[in-house]
């Protein structure tokens, strides 16, 4: 089964982590897909590093996707991430973004940041 772990990271000013892919030109969540017998944690923190090379994660948990998430073989978590936003392969650019910012966000993304505002995570 195809599992991918993502980031959700927050800074104390309310800003989301966000990477544009160089293929696709839209902002995702850091992250990616796991290796074959990866746990889903070395993969968030692999792929943190092969993206943003000099951010550090601290506080990392997992978020359990609610019911009816549509999302259901990626795997999320919280955490607070710091340092400058070097990019790594695959990515051309890294943003600390606010809502309503006018950027090209993927709509995995968009409905996700959805979902977590009306929950009462985000903003």
């Amino acid at each position: 089964m195809l599992r991918k772990s993502k980031l959700l990271a927050i800074d104390a000013r309310g800003r989301i982590l966000l990477v544009r892919n160089r293929r696709t030109k839209r902002y995702n969540f850091p992250g990616g897909r796991a290796f074959k017998g990866e746990t889903s944690i070395r993969t968030l923190r692999r792929e943190i590093r092969q993206e943003l090379p000099r951010v550090t994660l601290s506080g990392v948990r997992r978020w359990r996707n609610p019911p009816r998430f549509k999302l259901k073989k990626t795997v999320f978590y919280f955490a607070t991430a710091k340092g400058p936003l070097k990019t790594g392969n695959e990515i051309d650019r890294a943003v600390r973004t606010r809502r309503g910012e006018k950027i090209k966000i993927s709509i995995a993304t968009r409905k996700t940041l959805e979902i977590l505002a009306t929950r009462g995570y985000l903003w």
